[in-house]
């Protein structure tokens, strides 16, 4: 039985006993309507429908938990506050869960609700890199391809405003790889980009 249902459960016996009728239900309908996420309900319905845009699109899984908590992010090296523009709305670890680990994201609260879920997609692409061991010396193409999947989402929900925002981001530090990747993708496609990436380590 979920939280909802419990929920319901007990809304449905106060009223019973109260009132002698039993029509309390609580859905989740004016979370998926809101135009922020402010709660932990709402952050988790969004990584719900994040996590299965990033399988359609990218064909990015996780084999790990994954926790979304609202909050202000640590920023744990200037270098990553310079290449975010100042703007530090989410980040990402790992945390240890017994003999495996979980993924841990932190978003600042009160986002818009698609601008949200691209920082979590940002996000969760950094989660899937962990697990596959991928670009771990590449620290430029690591973050690029973070914003390239981040890019995309932003695309597809009508923020081309916001998507080239990302291009512009981070320049002398990291390179532009976004740029660069974008520039591979447009000769070779998503699914060979996806698998340059993959391999782009082992062949440095």
């Amino acid at each position: 039985m979920g939280i909802i249902d419990i929920l319901n459960y007990l809304g449905r016996s106060l009223e019973f006993a109260l009132t002698g009728q039993t029509n309390y239900k609580i859905t989740t309908s004016e979370f998926e309507k809101a135009s922020i996420i402010d709660n932990e309900v709402q952050a988790a319905l969004a990584l719900k429908e994040v996590r299965q845009y990033l399988k359609e699109k990218f064909s990015i899984v996780l084999r790990q938990p994954v926790v979304v908590h609202l909050g202000q992010p640590k920023t744990w090296l200037w270098k990553w506050r310079l290449t975010s523009g100042f703007n530090h709305v989410g980040n990402y670890y790992s945390q240890p869960m017994g003999k495996t680990y979980s993924h841990i994201i932190t978003i600042i609260p009160k986002l818009e609700r698609t601008k949200f879920k691209a920082v979590l997609c940002h996000e969760l692409v950094h989660a899937f890199q962990i697990e596959h061991n991928m670009l771990r010396h590449l620290k430029g193409y690591r973050e690029g391809m973070s914003r390239w999947v981040e890019y995309h989402f932003l695309i597809d929900h009508k923020k081309s405003g916001e998507a080239k925002k990302l291009r512009k981001i981070g320049l002398a530090i990291l390179g532009n790889m976004l740029n660069k990747i974008l520039a591979y993708e447009e000769k070779h496609g998503r699914a060979a980009t996806c698998r340059w990436l993959g391999n782009l380590e082992d062949s440095e």
